[in-house]
């Protein structure tokens, strides 16, 4: 009966499916703090090399975090409690004192790879087959180009608002704070990371999250040097699916997903205006 409960629940039962969340959220704050030392130092090269290696140190993190908390699988219960605690120290943090900027944003940041696991999560356990995973990869390539362009995210852009959704991180060597890497993009990585540890094939499981790195890297570094943002999906979608290790092909029921979803991305254009 309790097994049923818990499963039911999604809660752990034992202490092992924490340890990949702790250890994926001490890596990120490990990580974040280092960066952050740096700008005590003497870094050389211009500004561009040190966003550059911000970019890449920021995604090789984030990724091995997410892997970090999929191999032991934190379950509902326990991103649910990282969430919840990531804001409750936000809010607490703001509501009494001077808050600390550095700490503030790093638990900004945990508290949106946290929505970014769940969200993930979510998605990835109603995904039943690779040619469903590979319909959605196409819908949010063609909806990640048009929010760009002209959707969603252009707008948040022109009014200034799209930092408060991109992952933050500091510039290394320098006393500023960089924004890089969408949230969004990275529950796309989760649901990856997810769809390939059920395939059971160990030695291929790291190819993946190399490959999603690697992409995020280049989308990140190509942003960086014409200095314009640019969606990352184009580049993570077809990185992932090389990186299965399985052929997937479209047949009727993607297909008609495909479908589903461009009629879904006209109205929100219609609507948009």
């Amino acid at each position: 009966m309790l097994s049923w409960s818990l499963e039911i629940l999604m809660i752990p039962e034992h202490t092992s499916d924490w340890k990949g969340l702790a250890r994926g959220a001490g890596l990120f704050i490990l990580v974040y703090g280092m960066a952050y030392a740096s700008r005590m130092a003497s870094f050389p090269g211009e500004e561009v090399l040190h966003r550059l290696l911000t970019c890449w140190l920021l995604i090789a993190t984030v990724v091995a975090a997410l892997e970090l908390s999929r191999r032991h699988g934190p379950g509902w219960f326990g991103s649910a409690i990282w969430l919840a605690s990531s804001v409750a120290f936000i809010f607490l943090a703001t509501r009494h004192g001077p808050p600390n900027a550095a700490t503030i944003l790093a638990l900004k940041d945990l508290a949106q790879l946290s929505v970014a696991l769940i969200l993930g999560r979510l998605l990835a356990d109603r995904i039943d087959s690779g040619e469903t995973l590979l319909a959605i990869g196409i819908l949010v390539v063609i909806t990640d180009l048009w929010s760009v362009s002209v959707g969603v995210t252009r707008s948040l852009i022109e009014a200034e608002a799209l930092d408060y959704f991109l992952l933050n991180f500091p510039v290394l060597g320098e006393a500023r704070t960089g924004y890089f890497i969408g949230t969004s993009d990275f529950i796309l990585a989760v649901v990856y990371i997810r769809f390939v540890s059920e395939l059971d094939v160990p030695p291929w499981r790291w190819r993946l999250p190399l490959a999603l790195g690697a992409a995020l890297a280049l989308a990140g570094t190509t942003a960086i040097v014409l200095n314009r943002g640019l969606p990352a999906l184009p580049f993570l979608v077809p990185a992932a699916h090389l990186a299965i290790p399985q052929p997937i092909r479209l047949g009727r029921e993607g297909w008609k997903l495909i479908g589903a979803g461009l009629l879904m991305i006209a109205g929100m254009a219609w609507v948009l205006g």
